[in-house]
């Protein structure tokens, strides 16, 4: 095996191993620090300047900084998922249930919906295609304004 296999096999095993790390640990640096007083979305945007730090390293890769930045970038690359708990904390927990419905519309009248939920069979049934019937009012072209 050449010596440029052995740094690249290397490299991937630094990342893919900054990856797991960061998976793990940016929740768990997540939830310290929010139980601490601090903001989800100042963690977020933490994570993420590291992250971009570390891209402007990889950029421009100063000498003997490329594996490290590599695995700073693996380790805070997926660290953008912090904003979907925040999101939920924003706008809270407390909304109501919407009904889970299923809708179609044929594709020349994408806003034309259909509830299917009824005709939707179970798990594991034998499926029979849906027709439609004929549509016999085309939509005027002066109805949508762009």
């Amino acid at each position: 095996m050449s010596e440029r296999a052995v740094a690249i096999a290397q490299a991937l095993l630094v990342m893919g191993t900054g990856f797991l790390v960061g998976v793990l640990g940016s929740g768990i640096v997540a939830d310290r620090l929010t139980r601490r007083g601090m903001s989800l979305l100042d963690v977020n945007l933490g994570f993420l300047a590291i992250y971009f730090a570390a891209q402007v390293a990889i950029i421009f890769h100063p000498p003997g900084s490329a594996l490290l930045a590599w695995s700073i970038f693996a380790m805070t690359g997926q660290s953008a998922v912090l904003a979907y708990p925040w999101l939920s904390s924003y706008f809270g927990a407390d909304l109501p249930m919407l009904p889970d419905r299923s809708y179609t519309s044929p594709k020349p009248r994408p806003y034309d919906l259909t509830d299917v939920t009824e005709r939707i069979p179970s798990p594991g049934a034998v499926l029979e295609p849906l027709r439609r019937p004929p549509d016999e009012s085309p939509v005027p072209q002066d109805t949508f304004e762009p």
